[in-house]
Order: C-alpha cells, then sequence, then structure tokens
C-alpha cells in the first residue's frame, strides 16, 4: 500500500534519534542510582551527536556548585586539559550563584542555551579566558551550549556540549538534536527528583524507626507506669513493664481482657494527655 504524499516520511536520520530517545528512556527508568543517570545522559548525547564533546554537571550538596562528574568524547585530552590547567577539571566548582539571569531563563524553560562568548562565558570567570581559547582552539570548537537538569523550581546539574565548528558546517547539530538533549535532559530530571524523594523517605524512616527506638528504651528504664491509648480511652496502644511491676497483671492482658482499662483507669492513676492521639502517662499517686 502506498503512502500518502501528505505523510511526513522519517528519515533515517529522525528514525535513528526515535531509536536512541526510546533506549535511554528505558535505561533512565530503570536506574537505581543517581550516578547511572548522569552517565546514561552522557552516553546518550554522544550517540545523538557524534564527534562533539560533553559534560554531565551536578549541583553539589550545598546547592552553591556545580562540579563536573561525567564526560564524552574528552578521553584522548583530559590530561592534556589537566595540565595546561594545572588541576583536575573534575575537582573545579563552578558557583551557581555566577549564573546570569539569561542563563537562569533558559534553564527553568527547560531549553539549551547558547553560551555567544564560549566556554569563558559559560565558566563565567571560574576559568583564565587564554584557558578557555586554548581548549576552544585545541579541540576546534565553535559552539558552546547547555541544558539544565531541572524541575519543580530545583536545580539538579545539567549537560553542556562542545560542539566542533566541522559539525556546525556540516549541519548535524540541528534542531533535532536539540530536541533530542532537550528531551533527555527533562526525563533525566524527573527521574532525579523521583530517586531523590524515594531516598528522603528511606532517610525519614530510619529517623522514626530511630526515634521510635529511643522511645521505647526510655520508656522501658521508667519506673512510672506509661501507656498509650486512643483518645476515647477504649483501647490500649501500648504499656510499659511497670503496670505488671505494681499490679501483677501482665501487659497482655489488656489486649484480652477489656475490663482490665475500666479497672486501671479507677484504680488510682494520675493520666495526662498530649494532643489528639493521647500521650498517657500514669503514676501512682
Amino acid at each position: 500500500m502506498a503512502i500518502p504524499r501528505s505523510r511526513e516520511i522519517i528519515s533515517k536520520s529522525q528514525f535513528n534519534i526515535l531509536e536512541i530517545l526510546n533506549h535511554t528512556s528505558i535505561q533512565l527508568l530503570d536506574a537505581k542510582e543517581e550516578a547511572e543517570i548522569y552517565r546514561i545522559v552522557a552516553q546518550a548525547s554522544k550517540l545523538i551527536l557524534p564527534g562533539a564533546f560533553f559534560v554531565v554537571t551536578k549541583l553539589q550538596a550545598d546547592d552553591m556548585n556545580f562540579r563536573m562528574i561525567e564526560s564524552a568524547g574528552f578521553d584522548k585530552f583530559i590530561s592534556t586539559i589537566s595540565k595546561i590547567l594545572g588541576k583536575d577539571p573534575f575537582t573545579i566548582d563552578f558557583p551557581f550563584k555566577d549564573l546570569t539571569e539569561q542563563q537562569f531563563e533558559a534553564y527553568e524553560g527547560r531549553k539549551i542555551y547558547h553560551f555567544k562568548g564560549g566556554i569563558f562565558d559559560l565558566a563565567n570567570g571560574a576559568l583564565s579566558k587564554t584557558f578557555c581559547k586554548t581548549v576552544e582552539v585545541l579541540l576546534g570548537i565553535t559552539e558552546v551550549c547547555a541544558m539544565s537538569f531541572y524541575v519543580e523550581k530545583k536545580y539538579y546539574g545539567g549537560i553542556t556540549l562542545f560542539i566542533p565548528g566541522a559539525l556546525v558546517r556540516s549541519g548535524k547539530m540541528n534542531n533535532e538534536v536539540e530536541f533530542a538533549i532537550e528531551t533527555i535532559s527533562n526525563m533525566a530530571s524527573g527521574v532525579i527528583q523521583k530517586l531523590r524523594d524515594r531516598q528522603d523517605l528511606i532517610v525519614s524512616k530510619e529517623k522514626i524507626e530511630i526515634e521510635q527506638f529511643n522511645y521505647n528504651r526510655l520508656v522501658s528504664q521508667l519506673t512510672d507506669i506509661v501507656w498509650k491509648a486512643k483518645i476515647d480511652g477504649t483501647e490500649v496502644v501500648d504499656l510499659n513493664n511497670s503496670f505488671e511491676k505494681y499490679y501483677g497483671i501482665p501487659a497482655s492482658s489488656f489486649n484480652t481482657e477489656p475490663e482490665t482499662w475500666e479497672w486501671s483507669l479507677g484504680s488510682g492513676l494520675a493520666m495526662v494527655g498530649f494532643g489528639m492521639s493521647m500521650m498517657i502517662l500514669g503514676t501512682i499517686i
């Protein structure tokens, strides 16, 4: 059956990019650690635009500095760049506060931002102009652009593209490629956020467990009678061992013999309530 002329036929390059996007989305969804995400983004970008150089940055825990954590295409040049720079480029901090208003607008709009001044504008003063120009000449770079990992007003990092003049002149750096990089970066942003939310839940759960352990240990050491009950007094939720010590009745009897609770309320115990959940602290008076 002939394809109607009105239907747009996907070119081979478009099809390849769609394959990469599909494969990358699966990888990102399967990622279990944040480091995997940055590595996946770098590798996918290299597949989308072979011959270009890529750096993936991460906003550090203090939310004050970006730092390079992944790269693609630089393997043969890292040693030379380190010698020219006098330090490992992966140890350099790029202050978050140095981003320009235009950069913030582009990043928060989830769009690629093009640096007219090349690497020097990208570095925002963190690298000398001489060094930036040397790297551009060494790698033949004529265009520099970046895309952030940003979602719900939170920055996580981003990816920077260093594009040789040959790729620009050949037309390989085009709107399709920019759209693909933006798509991957936006997908990565969402996955990073979910992983961090999951980690926050784990930390919160661990904190609650520690607090509960400390509470139980404290209560078990008290000689006073301490119990927790529902606000209406119909059910005992927890009871420490001092009750059995004073009354000779095991704490388990509250579950098997409800009348024990009614007896205890009228047996001369002082009660203090706190909040909606009501914690009852009983002492013999």
